[in-house]
């Protein structure tokens, strides 16, 4: 990530600043309690996504929900600025649900999520694919919970276990650090083609 110094409209910024080595890009608004600051936000993305390749995720922090529509079609992921309020709000209703998402976000210590590609689990069930995550991990002593389902209008936290993953969706999966998705999710299919074939 790189903190960008100078005017959001001038070249020199964009290209000193060197954004394509970063993984991730960053953009805050200028003014954190004024909606509008979602323009400029905007106008700073579209210029960002011009010195970046398709390597580089752009993240902009949204100050008002009601200006998605402006970031639409754009290859940028928005996040409220009032992440921090809203963990103490959950707190307040679901005692350690805070540090429980404060450890997943920290990659610091323990299980972070892992947002992968599924190919041979599509056309599951969530209720398959838990069932089976479980089962594969059980079987391979490989540290894995299923998390979530991301479809591309946004991600399913506690999906129906009649939800189906389809094409173009991505599923969350909590592990420990060096996870291997792909050997995972075939391990997966041997385990479903294990017990369908008993």
């Amino acid at each position: 990530m790189h903190f960008v110094r100078g005017s959001i409209l001038d070249r020199g910024t964009y290209e000193r600043s060197r954004l394509r080595d970063n993984r991730v890009v960053i953009v805050f608004p200028m003014e954190s309690s004024v909606p509008e600051s979602d323009g400029s936000t905007r106008t700073v993305v579209d210029l960002v996504l011009r010195y970046v390749g398709d390597e580089t995720r752009i993240l902009h922090v949204l100050v008002s929900s009601e200006n998605a529509w402006m970031f639409e079609e754009m290859e940028s992921t928005a996040v409220m600025e009032s992440l921090e309020v809203l963990a103490l709000v959950q707190e307040c209703q679901d005692t350690h649900s805070a540090l429980i998402v404060q450890r997943l976000l920290l990659n610091t210590e323990g299980g972070n999520p892992n947002t992968v590609f599924p190919h041979k689990v599509l056309g599951w069930s969530w209720a398959d694919f838990t069932r089976y995550c479980m089962e594969a991990a059980t079987q391979s002593g490989i540290v894995a919970n299923p998390l979530a389902i991301v479809k591309p209008g946004g991600p399913l936290v506690c999906p129906a276990p009649s939800e189906l993953i389809q094409e173009g969706d991505e599923v969350s999966v909590i592990a420990l650090p060096g996870f291997d998705w792909d050997a995972f999710e075939t391990l997966m299919v041997e385990c479903r083609d294990g017990v369908s074939g008993a």
